[in-house]
């Protein structure tokens, strides 16, 4: 087994948990997911490139204000299966909370 399965079920374990006690002691578990879920599609936007980029523009801000105007995204570092699995959790959450509440 990977390191990196290892680190999924490690995850959906602690999310699991987190959501469920949160759920039996009443909190407003809607906007802590809703932050968690921003943050981890903030986290796969990004990649290696973009934040080499970004310290290369701020290192050197006078020979490169003519050169590019701002760094791209680099969408390769992170595959798209990998960013679905990181994203899966906080989605299932929000889609099994609606229909829950649709049928109360």
């Amino acid at each position: 087994m990977s390191k990196r399965t290892i680190g999924y079920i490690v995850y959906y374990v602690l999310f699991a948990l987190f959501a469920i006690y949160g759920t039996v002691k009443h909190w407003p578990m809607q906007i802590f997911v809703a932050i968690i879920l921003l943050v981890e599609i903030l986290c796969c936007l990004g990649g290696d490139n973009a934040v080499s980029s970004l310290g290369y523009h701020t290192r050197a801000p006078s020979t490169t204000a003519s050169m590019d105007p701002k760094p791209k995204r680099d969408f390769s570092s992170l595959p798209f299966v990998s960013s679905l699995l990181i994203l899966l959790p906080p989605i299932l959450y929000f889609v099994i909370y609606t229909v829950v509440w649709c049928l109360l």
